[in-house]
């Protein structure tokens, strides 16, 4: 079976030390559940470790600090 294939990805470190992460893929082939054939995820947290949001649609997750 075909592997999905990396079109985007960038990570950013900030001063402070916060992080940016956005990842792409384009998909062997488009699904019922990924109709754009497409799967991302995209984090941003904190120096320390603190996740403050994160979204991946690989497992249809989502993460939103209060």
């Amino acid at each position: 079976m075909p592997k999905a294939r990396l079109i985007f990805r960038s990570k950013l470190i900030y001063p402070d030390g916060a992080i940016r992460e956005m990842v792409l893929w384009q998909l062997p082939a488009a699904s019922s559940d990924r109709p754009h054939g497409l799967k991302y995820r995209l984090y941003y947290g904190l120096e320390d470790g603190t996740c403050l949001v994160r979204y991946d649609k690989i497992r249809a997750e989502i993460d939103l600090a209060a």
